[in-house]
């Protein structure tokens, strides 16, 4: 089954970062009805996103174009924990703003500068007691982001993304969630 064009089209239309980062808000806010890539594009976000849904927007709305992102959530009897985490795309000038906020945080910020692919996994997310998710895997490689995206952006969309640093950040501490989001907030705000 395809995607309709309708469902598509905002995110086609997207010509810079700022236009992609209003899109994602807009998507967030239950405005748009498809976020293209993810598992099943037509789902609102996860129900554990609902927390973190106005900072999201904030961030989306500073520069930092999120794709990725969950909460903190503590260790269960059965292994099951999360650290908090999100994946993004900006400049270098809003990930210096980025770093300045985690600076005397335990807070990690795994970024890959324009070109580069950068492999340093970094478990996020723990299932039955073993590893499930990591950050710091993706690459800004034009293929990768593509497919990141569905194949729903545009080549002038593509080729903005190409030149930005994707950054990861996360919180060292399994179920901690609300330095990371505080932070990050405060930074992208000035």
């Amino acid at each position: 089954m395809s995607t309709p064009e309708k469902d598509v089209a905002p995110w086609s239309a997207c010509r810079t970062l700022a236009d992609l980062g209003a899109v994602t808000a807009r998507w967030l806010r239950g405005e748009v009805q498809y976020f293209p890539g993810h598992n099943d594009p037509t789902e609102p976000p996860l129900p554990e996103t609902k927390g973190l849904i106005d900072v999201l927007v904030d961030l989306n709305g500073a520069g930092y174009v999120t794709t990725n992102s969950q909460p903190g959530q503590s260790m269960t009897r059965d292994g099951n924990a999360q650290r908090a985490f999100v994946r993004g795309y900006c400049t270098e000038d809003t990930f210096q703003r980025i770093d300045a906020a985690l600076f005397g945080t335990e807070l990690i910020a795994l970024p890959r500068p324009p070109g580069m692919y950068h492999l340093c996994p970094v478990p996020v997310t723990t299932v039955n007691g073993k590893n499930f998710t990591w950050g710091g895997m993706s690459s800004g490689e034009p293929e990768a982001i593509a497919r990141e995206f569905g194949g729903a952006l545009n080549d002038t969309m593509l080729g903005v993304l190409t030149t930005c640093w994707l950054v990861d950040v996360l919180d060292p501490v399994w179920g901690r969630t609300n330095l990371l989001w505080s932070k990050l907030r405060k930074g992208l705000a000035s």
